[in-house]
């Protein structure tokens, strides 16, 4: 993002955040909230070894400075042999208490990597989110509210005492719980959208999906090979076909031209279904390829289809709920903000939330202090005041 002129004038350091330190910060935090005495031994533990290190450094120090200090046969000088001897000890001390912290930490840290995969899916959910404001600028999340979500998620989730059934209700409830707030928060044309981009994020987490695979669907052939002729130009246009060969740049798709040559009767059919995204594809192709690799073939034979394929391949990897957004629950809302997380509705034409708002006030006893403006020349002092009246309440 810089010129080479900028480099050599100044120190660029990025501060991003990478995923591997957010895996380590999402596992501290969730094995924090789990098992919280662990987590506190284990911080007492950094800090001891912090100072057992600079203990040791200092009683080296000690040592070479008592050495280069002595004069004559330092044999006979009692008072450096009694340093020499009381550093001897302090460092004998200090090495079996960091081997008994080792112990300990190696113990915790088998603990920890229980809670990985919770961590691990929790960073890919976190790009996931990252990914929006390339579809609309106003969709921002800060990484603090994140991690309340994150945190929040882990109370609420499902308690089991079997730890592997545990991580699953801890891993659902955080991708179910990032879903609902999120779909809360975007216009509802771009929900599917977000819904396919969190379970990209997963299946490219889990190795499931390749970058490869996900840039060819989102870009369309340009050219193809021309020693390929057409096998039937009398229904195979020349974008269908120039995208047909282009799956041969996959290497799951190595010899699909030359198999659907071979099957154009049974190719045809589908291509002629007013259903094809739900149609069994001519062997082995139907065995061999995965759903997503699937949405490809169907993108180069009818890709007016592809949307469809694309929402019945969410709720077959995530479940219908990913392609069902829950509806706006404004209590949910109000439960879910606070002091500094305030609401904020965007009008729209025909859309006015202040009747639901009343009626949520009058729900919650909140009538009392209830209080209503339209902003505009001249109100801002009064809103002002409002609002510190609110912080006295």
């Amino acid at each position: 993002h810089f010129l080479p002129e900028t480099f050599n004038k100044v120190t660029i350091i990025n501060f991003a955040l990478t995923q591997n330190a957010l895996e380590d910060q999402l596992l501290s935090i969730v094995v924090a909230k789990e098992r919280p005495d662990l987590q506190e031994l284990r911080m007492m533990l950094i800090n001891e070894a912090a100072k057992n290190k600079a203990a040791l450094r200092d009683a080296e120090n000690m040592i070479l400075k008592t050495l280069s200090a002595a004069e004559g046969d330092i044999l006979e000088n009692e008072s450096a042999i009694q340093i020499l001897n009381e550093s001897k000890e302090l460092s004998l001390d200090i090495v079996a208490k960091q081997a008994a912290s080792r112990e300990t930490e190696m113990k915790i840290e088998a603990f920890r990597l229980n809670y990985k995969p919770v961590a691990v899916h929790s960073s890919v959910l976190y790009y996931s989110i990252t990914d929006l404001p390339n579809i609309d600028p106003m969709y921002q999340f800060s990484l603090n509210w994140y991690i309340n979500l994150y945190e929040y998620s882990i109370e609420s989730a499902n308690k089991s005492k079997d730890l592997p059934r545990r991580i699953k209700f801890l891993v659902d409830g955080v991708t179910r719980n990032l879903y609902n707030n999120v779909c809360r928060s975007i216009f509802e044309k771009d929900k599917l959208l977000f819904s396919f981009i969190l379970t990209c994020r997963i299946l490219l987490g889990t190795g499931q999906l390749k970058m490869v695979q996900l840039s060819h669907l989102l870009t369309d052939a340009k050219e193809a090979d021309k020693t390929i002729p057409n096998p039937d130009p009398s229904w195979i246009t020349d974008i269908i076909w120039l995208n047909m060969v282009r799956l041969e740049d996959l290497p799951e798709l190595r010899g699909f031209v030359a198999s659907f040559a071979k099957g154009l009767h049974d190719w045809k059919r589908i291509y002629d279904h007013i259903e094809p995204e739900n149609q069994t594809i001519p062997s082995p192709w139907h065995d061999k390829l995965s759903r997503f690799e699937k949405i490809l073939v169907l993108k180069a034979l009818r890709p007016d289809k592809v949307f469809i394929a694309i929402r019945n391949f969410i709720a077959a990897e995530m479940g219908t709920q990913f392609v069902t957004p829950p509806e706006f629950d404004i209590g949910m809302s109000y439960k879910e903000s606070n002091a500094l997380t305030p609401l904020i509705f965007i009008l729209s034409p025909g859309a006015d939330p202040l009747g639901s708002l009343l009626t949520y006030a009058e729900k919650a006893g909140f009538m009392d202090t209830f209080q209503s403006i339209s902003l505009g020349q001249g109100q801002g002092p009064i809103a002002l005041g409002l609002i510190k009246d609110a912080q006295d309440l």
